[in-house]
């Protein structure tokens, strides 16, 4: 098993549900597979008004071809969450990936075209402990691998990916997130019709 990168946004012509499925081209299937039974990280590319940021966890299920297009897969997706914060996958000169360091102006490498992307597990916990807000007990500083990487800005703990999957931590994670949709006191209206 193995953490990666999955890149989603809106419009993009997959027939991608980022909470259930995610679909892709047969260059990903090599890659998807090796996740499956793993978490994942969905990423938001500037494309399309996107973030540039990671913004949810996912566990990847299984992989199943597309019987209506050839060449095409879906991932089949369950215990999403979005992140308390979205990640934004540069800090200056710091990656989380380091797979995406390269030269020349950008200095990315080719590997950030990539819509699937394998990430090493202590960069999978730097960006899951990025992405949740809830302060951690026993924090410890990232590992050196993280270079550049300021300590104040990210800590995590290393059952951090334990703690993603458990109930308790995912209720408090979504009801965080609902109430900073919908303030406490303030009436929730139903849509106009």
């Amino acid at each position: 098993m193995t953490h990666a990168i999955f890149t989603i946004k809106a419009g993009s012509g997959y027939d991608d549900v980022p909470e259930e499925k995610y679909h892709f081209p047969a260059q990903y299937l090599s890659r998807v597979r090796q996740a499956i039974g793993d978490l994942i990280v969905y990423y938001e590319p500037r494309r399309g008004d996107g973030r540039l940021s990671y913004i949810a966890v996912a566990r990847v299920d299984q992989v199943e071809a597309d019987a209506t297009r050839d060449g095409h897969y879906y991932a089949r997706i369950s215990d999403y969450l979005n992140f308390d914060r979205p990640v934004s996958f540069r800090n200056g000169a710091m990656l989380f990936e380091s797979t995406l360091h390269g030269q020349g102006k950008s200095g990315l490498s080719g590997e950030f075209r990539n819509a699937v992307r394998l990430l090493e597990p202590h960069e999978f916990e730097a960006i899951i402990a990025a992405g949740f807000a809830t302060p951690r007990l026993d924090a410890s500083p990232l590992p050196p691998e993280i270079n550049g990487l300021h300590e104040e800005a990210v800590e995590f703990q290393r059952p951090i990916i334990e703690q993603v999957v458990r109930r308790p931590f995912r209720e408090a994670a979504f009801s965080r997130q609902v109430n900073r949709h919908f303030p406490y006191g303030q009436p929730i209206r139903p849509p106009l019709r």
